[in-house]
């Protein structure tokens, strides 16, 4: 059984244009023998019924219940290079599609689509540049 870092604090999943949902949560970490903590976040985009988690950020059991009710977790995307540290934990749970840019260090998953400027996107009115 894999071994997920845990939901740190976070605050509630926002709307902050339709469709278009917000969580800001922290991280701990340990880089070279100092204790770090900051914030990060994540964009949740819906695209009918379809989830898109940019950046993810572990949510606890609360936030996951209001994730559900938003719709169905299809995509994960990793844009940020430090940002992947929860992937497998949605990758998991929801049999999602890892969405990545070709080369990013992806902690041994695979990048089921490679975001390209020319290629697929995981939602409507989206572009990668």
């Amino acid at each position: 059984m894999p071994t997920y870092s845990p939901a740190w604090p976070h605050t509630a999943i926002k709307e902050i244009f339709p469709d278009i949902f917000f969580v800001m949560g922290m991280n701990k970490t340990n880089y070279d023998g100092t204790d770090l903590q900051h914030s990060r976040n994540m964009v949740i985009v819906r695209d009918n019924n379809q989830l898109s988690l940019i950046n993810t950020v572990r949510l606890n059991d609360s936030g996951l219940a209001a994730l559900d009710a938003l719709g169905k977790v299809e995509n994960i995307i990793r844009i940020g290079a430090f940002h992947g540290r929860d992937d497998a934990f949605y990758l998991d749970r929801y049999q999602a599609k890892l969405w990545a840019i070709k080369g990013m260090d992806t902690n041994n998953h695979v990048i089921d689509v490679e975001l390209t400027s020319d290629g697929l996107m995981p939602f409507q009115k989206c572009s990668f540049f």
